[in-house]
């Protein structure tokens, strides 16, 4: 039975939010004027504040989830201390950005203290994950913790046991230390609701951090964790992890568990939502489905396809690369449009077979996507939100309140179900063709193209939703893979370029150097249904082509 709130909204989300600040020590407090000031970038303040100590600050900067459970599986580094700094270092990003909405520092380190007895008395450690500090995204299920997804309704909805997923993971070793914040409804590109307030971008908090895993991916860009679990329906691991220059997969659909948590709108199954990781590299996001599946989540859920997480192959060929550089319909930032360039160029320089993938009916697809993300036409989520009587957030109305919605018919919708495998079948067959453009005359390895058409947006905003949407009713993996960040200097605005629609002519408009700089750039690297291993090999390739250097 999920716990629902009945009274009124404000007093509900005060509440809260003030239990939630009471649980950060007064020793791990930022200046007023940190928090409050008009500091746009707030990336380097944990770092300046002092309160991380030398050797704190150390190990919140390895290089990714791997490189610390080395320190932590060899003994080098006590699980009590590090849970201790990554606690103190998410309460800090809590501060500046607003992405937290459970804290559970004390359990977090007394289960990292018993970690260390059990290494200790035994010489091995407890699972391929111990000690890892791990995040959850809000509305997934862990014990004692409230799941709201952002309602306020669910402000007291508090989890009796964990998601299939988090019980994998922790039975792993690893240590569930905080939730983070999602818009309520889920279904917008950045991150606010009534309940916990807006999360910003750590590089600019003028713009979102992205949604509907923002607070998480804010979160691991100020590494205030270095791993966690976030979920997508139409972009929603992809797009955060984006905006805030982090490693996310969005697998295929069924192979990971999304069983327990809470949801206003379950049973609609047209576009399947999935759980991923997000992380600081592609090998972060391989360790974390390869032990989320060891658990053989399939004997707990029956919606998880029984198929184990395989080694990701060894690809002893140059790869097959198609590059997408726009939809059709919005046109990217040219921050965005650079880095596919120079993407392009440095794999052809590796000797790697790229070739110019056609956009496949953008538009259609949408017009098919968009009702059937609403088969009551939002009627469920308006009813949540009148509970208490919040109010819709600005883009979530936008978005999911919209005249052009309605329940569509039974006809209707068994059309829009026909239409949408009409719509796959074709783009298979598009995927297909390009063994007839490609020098070796083998199928692409994977699609590189844009993660959204902006590297991030302004609050209450409702961007287009196409680069990642697409793959959601397609079914196919995806991975975003971090290239750099925004000059103003290297990346002027196209004053020249004449919008194809109302749509791109908004986008357009809304690219500002000066606002956008120093924001970080993402592509996107996309893979076919149930090849998640070779996607994320293709990934290893192309990350170590386009980031020289990094892991």
């Amino acid at each position: 039975m999920i716990s629902q709130h009945t009274g009124n909204w404000k007093t509900i989300a005060q509440s809260a939010q003030e239990d939630l600040r009471a649980k950060i020590p007064s020793e791990w407090r930022l200046e007023d004027d940190l928090i409050t000031s008009s500091i746009s970038n707030v990336s380097d303040v944990i770092s300046k504040s002092k309160i991380l100590s030398e050797s704190e600050l150390m190990m919140t900067s390895v290089g990714d989830a791997t490189e610390l459970l080395v320190h932590l599986r060899t003994g080098e580094w006590s699980a009590e201390a590090t849970m201790r700094v990554f606690c103190k270092r998410a309460a800090l990003a809590h501060q500046l950005v607003n992405c937290l909405t459970a804290i559970r520092f004390n359990e977090a380190i007394d289960a990292a203290r018993k970690l260390d007895n059990h290494l200790k008395s035994t010489g091995s450690p407890m699972g391929p994950l111990h000690g890892l500090p791990l995040s959850v995204k809000d509305h997934l299920n862990v014990t004692g913790e409230r799941s709201t997804g952002g309602y306020c309704m669910f402000a007291d909805n508090i989890a009796t046991s964990d998601s299939v997923l988090v019980k994998a993971l922790q039975d792993a070793g690893a240590i569930v230390f905080v939730k983070t914040t999602m818009p309520v409804t889920g279904m917008i590109f950045e991150t606010i609701s009534n309940l916990w307030g807006r999360t910003v971008s750590p590089y600019n908090r003028s713009l979102t951090c992205g949604g509907s895993s923002g607070g998480k991916g804010a979160l691991i860009a100020l590494r205030g964790s270095m791993i966690g679990i976030g979920s997508d329906i139409g972009g929603s691991i992809r797009i955060p992890c984006a905006f805030n220059g982090i490693y996310g997969l969005r697998p295929t659909a069924k192979r990971l568990s999304f069983q327990g948590g809470v949801s206003v709108h379950k049973g609609q199954i047209a576009i399947p939502a999935v759980v991923g990781p997000m992380a600081h590299s592609v090998r972060g996001l391989d360790l974390f489905c390869r032990v989320a599946t060891q658990a053989k989540p399939w004997y707990l859920d029956v919606n998880v396809v029984a198929m184990d997480w395989k080694t990701m192959p060894t690809i002893g060929r140059k790869l097959v690369i198609g590059v997408m550089k726009s939809d059709g319909v919005v046109r990217p930032h040219p921050p965005i449009l650079d880095a596919l360039d120079k993407a392009e160029a440095t794999l052809k320089a590796a000797g790697h077979d790229v070739i110019r993938f056609e956009p496949y009916q953008s538009q259609r697809c949408w017009d098919i996507l968009y009702p059937l993300y609403y088969p009551t036409g939002g009627k469920e989520m308006a009813a949540a939100l009148a509970v208490t009587g919040e109010p819709w957030p600005v883009a979530a109305k936008k978005m999911s309140n919209a005249p052009s919605l309605r329940e569509p018919t039974v006809t209707e919708l068994f059309e829009l179900h026909a239409a949408r495998d009409e719509y796959k079948m074709e783009y298979l067959h598009h995927w297909n063709s390009t063994a007839q453009t490609s020098d070796s005359g083998q199928l692409m390895d994977a699609l590189l193209c844009p993660v959204s058409a902006s590297t991030s947006f302004p609050h209450d905003f409702l961007p287009w939703w196409g680069y990642t949407s697409q793959f959601n009713i397609l079914d196919y993996p995806g991975i975003t893979l971090p290239v750099g960040v925004v000059d103003k200097d290297l990346h002027p605005k196209d004053s020249a370029y004449v919008p194809m629609n109302e749509i791109d002519e908004e986008n357009h408009h809304l690219y500002d150097p000066n606002v956008y700089h120093q924001m970080p750039i993402a592509l996107q690297l996309v893979g076919r249904p149930y090849e998640d291993e070779k996607l994320l090999a293709v990934a290893t390739i192309i990350d170590r082509e386009l980031n020289k250097g990094n892991i």
